[in-house]
């Protein structure tokens, strides 16, 4: 550099090559950047785990909706084939983590026998105020689905899945409330012994969840099997035949 400040025409040349290699750098590491958020928002799915229902069970939702809709006018109905017993709602995840999913949770299915419920009785949350949720309740089972959420849950810690961490309460979906709209008029005093049917779990599943205009797609990408068998001690031992 010369004195008072003046450059050669070398060093502006320089300078000037300099900057637009840096630039450039610069440019291509966000590039890089770009594609690999994409890469990752391109992998990764919305997912949950839960026990999907029989065809008998999609068609008493069924009319069981089209009985309520005069007492709800402000409900946007779940469609009856997409109704199902949330076990656990995952954060989005990657296909690495969903063979982690299977190998956690067929390790526990394997040892867990099946059991029966019974959907019973209309409800809504929250229980007071404009309606968010209306829901059909788990009466006979509704026990060991709590245990199976339970042991589900500790699976997937295990394997570092994250998961929503709200406390469990068995319920079945069938509607949610219109923002703004009007409301709900339902005495669910009426309903609290109706019975649309019972079913024998005897595996739950891993969904995955595509959002459409048209509603929710729900594609299961993994069936575990039930198969332990519940043994009776006579003693406390574990051994004790």
């Amino acid at each position: 550099m010369r004195r008072g400040g003046a450059t050669s025409a070398n060093e502006r040349t320089f300078t000037v090559l300099h900057i637009k290699e840096t630039m450039n750098k610069v440019k291509e590491s966000r590039m890089e950047k770009g594609k690999e958020s994409d890469s990752s928002r391109n992998g990764a799915m919305r997912a949950f785990i839960s026990i999907n229902l029989t065809d008998s069970l999609h068609e008493a939702i069924g009319r069981l909706q089209k009985r309520l809709e005069p007492e709800a006018p402000g409900v946007r109905w779940t469609r009856p084939q997409n109704c199902h017993l949330t076990l656990k709602f995952l954060d989005e995840i990657d296909e690495s983590q969903v063979e982690i999913i299977k190998y956690r949770l067929h390790a526990v299915a394997r040892l867990l026998p099946p059991f029966s419920f019974e959907l019973r009785g209309v409800g809504q949350f929250p229980r007071k105020g404009p309606l968010s949720v209306l829901w059909v309740g788990v009466s006979e089972g509704a026990e060991r689905m709590t245990s199976l959420e339970k042991i589900i849950g500790a699976a997937l810690q295990d394997g570092d899945i994250p998961y929503d961490m709200k406390p469990f309460s068995p319920h079945l979906t069938i509607g949610r409330g219109k923002k703004p709209g009007p409301p709900c008029r339902i005495d669910y005093r009426k309903y609290a012994n109706v019975s649309l049917g019972a079913m024998e779990v005897d595996a739950f599943y891993l969904m995955e969840s595509v959002l459409d205009p048209q509603g929710a797609i729900y594609t299961p990408r993994a069936r575990f099997s039930l198969e332990g068998e519940i043994r009776f001690y006579k003693g406390r031992g574990m051994n004790d035949e």
